[in-house]
């Protein structure tokens, strides 16, 4: 199956979204969107948290890690 190709504004929206539906998360204000170079060839995209807000530091950044693993598998970053 092919990766859906999406803006790093895109994805960034997507991201941020799918974080905020996580418990502790609702309050993450800003995630950022950065390219990954693929040892041997290739790239693929990584989210950070940037701003948890008032919620819980270490819930936004696990949430972050599995819809990042989970989002790499659908969409692809286009510049």
């Amino acid at each position: 199956m092919a990766n859906i190709p999406l803006t790093r504004a895109e994805l960034s929206e997507k991201v941020l979204a799918a974080i905020r539906q996580e418990p502790g998360c609702e309050g993450v204000k800003e995630v950022t969107i950065s390219a990954i170079k693929i040892v041997g060839g290739g790239t693929t995209w990584g989210a950070t948290v940037l701003d948890n807000g008032p919620g819980d530091l270490n819930a936004a950044f696990n949430a972050a890690s599995r819809i990042t693993e989970m989002y790499t598998r659908l969409f692809r970053l286009v510049d």
